[in-house]
């Protein structure tokens, strides 16, 4: 059996200074909640995959298999507009776009907090992210539902999805158009 691979959930913050709330406190709870996610997927799928989520990576180490999700202050400094040309949900927490080439996943920290909630918005935004089901994803329920709340959790259909999609170790197209890194995108 080949050795688990580290899944890397590499998470930008494109917020702070701006907003003082959006702190090492609240950026500590989202990256424990977000690993406490992956725990759970892990858990039916021994060996596959070891989570990494956090603040501080080098972008020459994101694998394809990884996730780069952006923490942006609201929708109009949304990437996926920026830099892509497609309109996001303004009432949404966040926003995933793929289209076989690119994907991108933000998330807007205005309007979603607490940090709890910015987790399960970027949890949603990952799932997204790698099972590319688009809207549909949202009947499997729990953090996977739409709107995502503080209190939305893993639930067993989520869980199921993820591991018989071979998640997290299955490639997804890079985060950012193939010629740059992601410091080019902002």
């Amino acid at each position: 059996m080949a050795s688990a691979r580290v899944f890397q959930v590499a998470l930008v913050d494109r917020v702070s200074p701006v907003a003082d709330y959006f702190n090492p406190h609240t950026k500590n709870e989202i990256t424990y909640t977000i690993f406490d996610h992956l725990m759970e997927i892990a858990k039916v799928t021994p060996g596959r995959f070891i989570p990494g989520p956090g603040w501080s990576y080098r972008p020459a180490h994101v694998q394809p298999h990884d996730v780069v999700i952006y923490f942006l202050l609201d929708s109009g400094q949304s990437l996926v507009r920026k830099k892509l040309g497609v309109e996001p949900p303004t009432t949404d927490g966040g926003c995933t776009y793929f289209n076989g080439a690119v994907t991108l996943s933000e998330v807007y920290v205005d309007g979603s907090m607490p940090a709890t909630r910015l987790a399960n918005v970027a949890f949603h935004e990952l799932m997204h992210n790698k099972l590319k089901l688009g809207d549909g994803m949202h009947v499997l329920g729990g953090v996977a539902a739409k709107p995502t709340q503080e209190n939305s959790r893993l639930n067993p259909e989520s869980i199921g999805c993820q591991r018989r999609s071979s998640i997290p170790c299955r490639n997804t197209p890079k985060p950012w158009p193939s010629d740059s890194r992601p410091g080019s995108l902002v």
